[in-house]
């Protein structure tokens, strides 16, 4: 630790406690006060460690990752063997399975691994970099002006590369006494002859060896072909927070932390806000580390976040390894299939299944799911386009945009030269100009909805792709083309894993993970603002009138700026909105057509003429071939589970090394159901503190289908996350020696279902207890909440009942055992569900839809009012018949406290027969409303 000179005042040891966080109230005495600070710089010794021991552990989460690569790599130089023993596979499509295998080892192979750190000039990018690296890299004033990439990389002497946007001048590279000439072009702004796109700086620092990095000054999510970056990979580093919080205080404004995070949610919705945002000073984490050479808080958060980001990111590239070697598996022995399935053949049924196969062919040609999303692309962006245009053209926003105050004016110096003060002004507008725009997008969320109708778009999409797909193969191989996938799951929307075939076509059409820092300034506007550029001057303003009257010139540079924006701008601010989704839709195409041209050869092949002892030849040499891919492709899974290695779709899989629990404990087990047991346990996820958690394990020596239906709740969950859905951490899939020997699900910890609550006290039951009513009236209105998001997801929930509803520790309600719900569009008429809160529709067998969830709400109603089970009365023989025939439901007794009118009206009409005279779970919502501001005080 450095030590200040002996002659330190107390004011200066003060400001060293302010600066470590040390809470105490006036400390008068010198002694007290250095034994304070000695003390909290051990703590942080102690607990935080210095920035080159953080680095260390980064590094060595990094290596656990090592053998995890050497799953796919294994598998990929076994399949690459086996193609050089069969001839079933082309030449082109062999050198494009190595052309795609090796770069992807190679990408696995690297031990570098970039960092963007993205983001607004005034966020403390620079600071941030310089802070990483413990050097003076980056100058610390940026111009707003200045757009210039920076990539920092490891090099054994010091170097800089600048690469000039006149791409008719070379490159120029400094070094030695010309090297730190690099940070006067990082200045320049983008209008300059010598601007520069990109400076690649290197320079002997020991980090950079493993973590390159890559600093945008103002693009956010675009590369140049559209991704690169994942939501999941980005930490918000909101820097200066010490001066938000004083300007928040001092202006009474809104909670700075949750304007934030509401702001990003609207970009990001399944922001994890505890792992991704950190609320750090940049400066005074510089400060603290010069100092005391230690990690101030900030600073370890940050690199904690690191030290699970890196990994991340390097998991997820193995992840899409293996999901593409295992598509490659799938689609050889298709390939292999259809070959001995033709070989059964006889012409006629050679031509007859050509000619099927030419039909479905011609619809996968279609590509109706590619062009519906196309046209809604190029339909958001019209819609955007006009809304926003005439928004701008009102006269109240032009009036708004372009009057200025003396207190809204850019600060400015005496004496400052024309062109800062031109940037000034530039900034200021811009500012202004973004300002306006959120507010607009936060009133009417056009880009927020556009962005999740064109998710829905996709997902439909998808699965409509692996409709037809399906379809061709099961032509190509027959109808066993299901026998091949792990586990014995039927493939189907949201199934996981998801179906192997399907997995390359995914890869494909997916993002490359990148770690990335943004920093957040004071305002965490830059995540939604424009790609504007640097605001021109009409040359009509004089500097002299820009200097006497500065409103009036802000005034004539906000109605230039605004009509240059409409005329010029506004259509590529519009798509650029888009691009994610514009290029997405780009790699669909690419797979899509690559899918055809196999699928034709197939087609051909299915014709071609072969002679029997050739026939016979095929079916001999290709079932031993067949059944290793099989063999291959499950154990392909086994090894992968083993290592850590996600192989469920949507990703949902954890490392059960982390999860504890003892089945034995007979204080650990918290119940039974349909197909396995429940036990507490401990949970610690990466990145957070240990969990108490509910495992859910399924039956040794299940039924395949019960372990459908195990996965099938996963993937249904991964999809449901709300506030009043119970929280679900993952999948804990077991293997040992390729065999699986345990399955687990894994929630948080509630204390008890609704119906323990309910029938097992009578102070919750209002027909028993009045005062009950207040707290039932709740529930109802959170379990509604719960109902109405599954059902805004098109999903139906089909088993609701209090015991699948949970009260967690706060006493807010989770609803649980989504094992039987499905989408809408994928139910058939099975009858499922639990018989006593089972719809008439369902008994049938008839197709039902959502409504049956408020058919079961309405029994519901009636158990937590009265604090019964409902038909108690009926015997078990006579029930269904009463119910469907006879319209039977459940009574109101007539002494005790009795519901309001407008909850047995509601009630009553939620258990209706016909569904069309069942409300929704909205307008349930809204009388639940109605009656707690009638009867709760």
């Amino acid at each position: 630790m450095s030590v200040r000179p002996r002659s330190e005042s107390l004011l200066e040891v003060a400001q060293d406690l302010e600066l470590l966080c040390v809470k105490e109230r006036e400390v008068t005495d010198m002694e007290r006060a250095k034994e304070l600070r000695e003390k909290r710089v051990a703590e942080l010794r102690k607990t935080n460690g210095t920035l080159e021991k953080g680095y260390q552990r980064i590094l060595d989460d990094i290596e656990q990752t090592r053998d995890r690569r050497r799953v796919p790599e294994e598998y990929y130089l076994k399949v690459k063997d086996y193609l050089k023993t069969t001839r079933a596979v082309s030449e082109t499509e062999v050198n494009d399975f190595r052309k795609e295998a090796e770069a992807c080892l190679r990408d696995l192979a690297t031990e570098r691994y970039t960092v963007l750190i993205l983001g607004e000039t005034s966020a403390g990018k620079s600071s941030l970099i310089n802070l990483l690296l413990s050097e003076r890299i980056m100058p610390t004033s940026i111009k707003q002006s200045t757009l210039t990439i920076c990539e920092i990389s490891y090099g054994v002497t010091e170097e800089a590369v600048l690469h000039l946007a006149n791409r008719s001048k070379p490159s120029r590279v400094l070094t030695g006494d010309r090297f730190e000439k690099y940070k006067d072009y990082i200045q320049k702004p983008i209008e300059d002859e010598n601007w520069c796109e990109k400076i690649e700086i290197k320079i002997p620092n020991p980090l950079l060896k493993l973590m390159p990095i890559l600093s945008e000054w103002v693009r956010l999510y675009k590369g140049e072909d559209g991704c690169g970056i994942t939501s999941e990979s980005a930490i918000f580093v909101c820097n200066k927070w010490d001066e938000v919080e004083k300007q928040s205080n001092r202006n009474q404004e809104q909670d700075p932390e949750r304007h934030i995070i509401d702001t990003l949610r609207k970009t990001i919705p399944e922001l994890d806000e505890k792992f991704q945002i950190i609320k750090m000073s940049v400066l005074r984490a510089a400060e603290v580390k010069e100092r005391f050479d230690v990690m101030g808080d900030d600073l370890h958060n940050l690199v904690n976040r690191l030290q699970r980001l890196l990994p991340l990111c390097i998991e997820r590239k193995i992840e899409f390894f293996y999901f593409w070697i295992s598509g490659q598996l799938c689609s050889l022995s298709d390939q292999l299939k259809g070959e001995m399935c033709n070989a059964k053949r006889n012409r006629e049924q050679r031509l007859q299944a050509r000619k099927v196969l030419d039909e479905k062919l011609s619809k996968l040609k279609e590509g109706n799911p590619i062009r519906e999303i196309e046209n809604a692309i190029t339909s958001y962006v019209k819609q955007a386009q006009q809304k926003l245009a005439s928004y701008l053209q009102t006269d109240e926003f032009k009036r708004s945009f372009c009057r200025w105050t003396e207190n809204e004016l850019p600060k400015t110096e005496e004496g400052q030269n024309f062109s800062k003060m031109k940037e000034a002004f530039s900034r200021c507008i811009e500012q202004r100009f973004e300002n306006f725009l959120q507010d607009w997008e936060s009133r009417v969320n056009f880009f927020t909805q556009a962005h999740a109708e064109l998710e829905a778009q996709f997902n439909k999409g998808f699965l409509e792709f692996e409709r037809e797909i399906r379809d061709i193969d099961r032509v190509l191989v027959g109808s066993d083309v299901d026998d091949f996938r792990p586990f014995e799951i039927r493939p189907g929307r949201m199934f996981s894993p998801l179906d192997p075939r399907m997995k390359k076509f995914l890869v494909m059409t997916g993002l490359i993970l990148w770690p990335v820092l943004i920093p957040v300034g004071l305002a965490a506007g830059f995540i939604s603002a424009p790609v504007l550029g640097v605001l021109a001057f009409g040359k009509h303003l004089k500097e002299q009138h820009q200097r006497s009257n500065c409103c009036l010139t802000m005034t004539d540079l906000s109605a230039e700026f605004l009509e240059d924006f409409i005329t010029d701008k506004i259509l590529s601010y519009v798509r650029d909105k888009f691009s994610e989704e514009t290029n997405r839709i780009a790699n669909i195409k690419r797979c899509h057509q690559q899918l055809i041209t196999k699928y034709e050869q197939r087609c051909k092949d299915l014709t071609k003429s072969e002679d029997e002892s050739r026939e016979k030849e095929i079916l001999e040499k290709y079932q031993p071939l067949y059944s290793n891919l099989k063999d291959m492709n499950e154990n392909l899974m086994f090894d992968a589970i083993q290592n850590g290695i996600q192989v469920m779709y949507p990703s949902c899989q954890l490392d059960v090394r982390r999860l504890k629990y003892n089945e034995k404990e007979r204080q650990a087990h918290l119940g039974a159901g349909t197909y396995g047991m429940v036990f507490k346990g401990r949970y610690s996820p990466p990145g957070h503190k240990r969990k108490d958690v509910a495992v859910k394990k399924i039956r040794e020596h299940s039924d395949p289908s019960n372990v459908a239906t195990f996965l099938k709740e996963a993937a249904m969950l991964k999809q449901l996350e709300h506030k009043h859905i119970v929280t679900f951490y993952g999948v804990g899939i077991d293997v040992q020696n390729r065999e699986l020997v345990s399955l687990v699900l894994v929630f948080d910890l509630c204390i008890r279902s609704l119906d323990q609550q309910i029938f097992e006290n009578d102070e919750y039951i209002p027909w028993k207890t009045a005062s009950a009513a207040a707290g039932i009236m709740l529930w109802a209105k959170q379990i509604l909440d719960a109902l109405e998001f599954i059902h805004s997801k098109n999903v139906v929930h089909r088993d609701l009942k209090l015991a699948n509803i949970l009260i967690s520790k706060r006493k807010h309600i989770k609803v649980a055992d989504l094992g039987l719900a499905t989408f809408k569009d994928k139910i058939t008429g099975t009858m499922c569900g639990t018989p006593l809160y089972m719809a008439p529709e369902v008994m049938e067998g008839k197709l039902h839809s959502t409504k049956v969830d408020i058919y079961s709400f309405g029994l519901v109603m009636w158990e937590m009012w009265f604090g019964k089970r409902v038909f108690s009365e009926l015997r078990r023989e006579e029930f269904f018949r009463r119910i469907k025939d006879e319209h039977y439901r459940p009574q109101i007794p007539r002494n005790g406290n009795p519901p309001p009118a407008i909850w047995i009206e509601l009630m009553t009409s939620s258990w209706q027969s016909d569904p069309s005279l069942r409300r929704t779970a909205t307008e349930c919502k809204d009388i639940i409303k109605t009656i707690r501001d009638q009867h709760v005080e």
